[in-house]
């Protein structure tokens, strides 16, 4: 689905997590890769497009819970695409730490337990470790902490367009902060949204919900006003 010319969410997927594919002249990038099962879905979304994995130039990774990462392995061995993600997150996207809940009760614990069994993530290395500020294929890196340490948004400047991943979310036509059970520092969290309300876009595209594809930062500076 072409939210606007350039910029798709990838349907085919399941609901749980977005994941987008953005056109760049030097290439295509994706933004997030999904669950596990999701990698299928992936590729068959480029196939409608017509568009070779190979074409995939690199994968822009939010953050590093596993319905973001679950299929990062298998797109990276079947693109070939250089992984990006914030140097903050790198150690849980190469698998040398575990993402656990926050604030943890015991249906939490059991959940997690079974999530993490039903849905395994494999490491894989990130090729490109980036801070705030830097600019990867036409994308300016937004460090947006507080759902986890590393956390990033990726900002489209010339076509206004913002991947906020978790930073915030999007259900009933309500903004939210992100979930509390694994949210590192929900203060935090409210200070990334508040900084994320000044950055000059049109469309903002979340992690979980429907994008908002016109006068974006408006509604989101109103959501950060009132934090």
């Amino acid at each position: 689905m072409e939210i606007v010319p350039g910029v798709h969410q990838v349907d085919g997927i399941g609901s749980v997590v977005n994941v987008f594919l953005v056109a760049r002249p030097d290439g295509l990038i994706l933004i997030d890769t999904g669950l596990a099962l999701a990698a299928r879905g992936v590729l068959r979304y480029l196939d409608r497009l017509s568009e070779a994995p190979s074409r995939v130039a690199a994968i822009l990774i939010t953050h590093g819970d596993l319905d973001h990462i679950g299929a990062l392995h298998h797109l990276k061995h079947a693109t070939g695409a250089q992984v990006v993600a914030h140097k903050d997150e790198a150690a849980l996207v190469e698998g040398r730490e575990l993402r656990k809940p926050v604030r943890p009760g015991p249906v939490q614990r059991v959940m997690d337990r079974i999530t993490q069994a039903l849905f395994p993530v494999k490491p894989t290395h990130v090729d490109w470790p980036v801070v705030d500020g830097d600019e990867v294929f036409g994308l300016r890196v937004v460090h947006a902490p507080g759902h986890s340490p590393g956390s990033a948004c990726y900002l489209l400047e010339k076509e206004r367009g913002l991947f906020a991943g978790d930073a915030l979310a999007h259900f009933g036509g309500r903004l939210s902060l992100p979930m509390k059970a694994y949210t590192t520092d929900m203060v935090q969290a409210a200070r990334s949204v508040k900084a994320i309300a000044q950055l000059d876009f049109d469309v903002c595209c979340f992690g979980h919900g429907p994008s908002l594809a016109g006068n974006a930062q408006a509604a989101i500076r109103e959501f950060a006003d009132s934090l």
